[in-house]
């Protein structure tokens, strides 16, 4: 019985120290986490201005260079964030980058083998209409709250 006990017991202190390791919610990075832009301008990451300024960049294809520290830290991110099974951050490309907007930055990230199913459509956040051509939709990196 005293051994029953003392396995239970070591069991439980097992489980206690890994749950404190396990911090992190749903993927989510202490640095941060992807958002849609309507996401980011609801939790104030993003004011209206950040996003027109984002709209004109991606739809006059004009992107701002990322160092390949920052490329490093997002594509890590990302593969936190939205992990595959034999896939990590080397298997993420950045399509474009269109700067940095208080405390994030705005991307089209995604994995090289991802496709989507729609080819053009537009959307529209704060009367501000943004024109995609690839399918994939710009994502905000950054923290909300604390």
């Amino acid at each position: 019985m005293k051994k029953i006990k003392k396995i239970l017991v070591i069991g439980l202190v097992f489980l206690m120290c890994f749950s404190l390791f396990c911090g992190c919610k749903n993927g989510e990075s202490e640095q941060g986490s992807f958002y849609d832009i309507q996401t980011a301008l609801d939790n104030d990451l993003l004011t209206e201005n950040d996003i027109r300024i984002i709209a004109e960049k991606h739809n006059n294809e004009n992107f701002d260079v990322l160092t390949d520290k920052e490329s490093l830290e997002l594509k890590k991110a990302y593969a936190v964030q939205f992990p595959r099974k034999n896939l990590n951050y080397e298997s993420v490309v950045i399509e474009e980058y269109l700067g940095k907007y208080k405390d994030c930055q705005a991307v089209i990230i995604h994995y090289e083998d991802e496709f989507t199913g729609e080819a053009e459509f537009t959307e529209t956040v704060f009367n501000v209409e943004i024109h995609y051509k690839n399918g994939f939709k710009i994502k905000i990196y950054g923290k909300i709250g604390d």
